[in-house]
């Protein structure tokens, strides 16, 4: 793939750059090791709305600016003013949504961990579809260490990704898991040294969009998302509907009838 040169936009917590139809996503908040905030959240679910409606943009990177990924909830913020009743509905319009957003876009999205992730901040990348992970990089589902449970869905994804005995030590005993137990344990997918880290997963997002189509990359994030939920017959049933609308498209009549040549 050609490189072309990228654009960018910043808001005061994240950084956006597009580059090669990929949107690189920056959380940028070092000083705070880019703890989530209640700006933060709405800066993000702006970027993956604005993707999604970009057609120039096919794949999305989300890593942290400096030292590490994401230190979770910021519990100096306003998010800690929520415990006085409103916490619930709060979580329901902020950290929600964003998990949804995450799962159900139709671009491949790369979790990009480049230092610690902790309680939210593993979660976020949890909701990504592939994890890569810097050598400097640990994670901690520390949620238990202040006495609450977890947030930002990873109590579906989690177990998901490493199986239920895993999550349960992880999330009960709040251990630092590294990035080669990680990869061990099937939560990350490589592990490379952190300055190479980036360029990896531009890398892989060029893989994907050079070996396959974008409604293919979202068709079967769709149907990994409802076979999740569903039984055998349903997920027949839709894989039936998504191939019948796939091989009508013009991507696909090509990769089909250049197969094998």
């Amino acid at each position: 793939m050609g490189k072309r040169k990228g654009s960018s936009s910043m808001t005061q917590s994240v950084f956006l750059e597009i580059k090669n139809a990929i949107a690189i996503v920056t959380l940028n908040e070092a000083e705070t090791l880019n703890a989530l905030t209640e700006e933060m959240l709405a800066a993000l679910i702006d970027i993956l709305n604005q993707c999604e409606d970009n057609p120039e943009i096919n794949a999305m990177i989300i890593t942290g600016a400096g030292r590490g990924f994401c230190a979770g909830a910021n519990l100096k913020s306003s998010i800690v003013d929520m415990r006085t009743g409103s916490f619930e509905r709060w979580i329901k319009d902020h950290l929600n949504p964003l998990v949804v957003r995450l799962q159900s876009s139709r671009l491949p999205i790369i979790a990009a961990i480049n230092g610690p992730a902790a309680g939210a901040g593993v979660s976020l990348a949890l909701g990504c579809d592939l994890i890569l992970a810097a050598d400097t990089a640990k994670f901690v589902i520390g949620f238990a260490k202040i006495g609450v449970g977890m947030d930002l869905g990873a109590s579906w994804t989690l177990p998901r990704a490493i199986g239920m005995k895993r999550t349960k030590q992880l999330a009960m005993l709040s251990r630092p898991l590294d990035a080669n137990t990680a990869k061990d344990w099937g939560l990350v997918m490589d592990v490379f040294p952190n300055e190479e880290l980036l360029t990896a997963a531009e890398n892989l997002c060029a893989e994907l969009l050079v070996n396959s189509t974008p409604p293919a990359i979202a068709a079967i994030k769709q149907q990994l998302k409802l076979a999740a939920n569903t039984d055998l017959h349903g997920a027949l049933e839709f894989e039936a509907q998504i191939q019948a609308a796939l091989v009508l498209t013009e991507e696909s009549k090509q990769l089909i009838d250049s197969f094998g040549n």
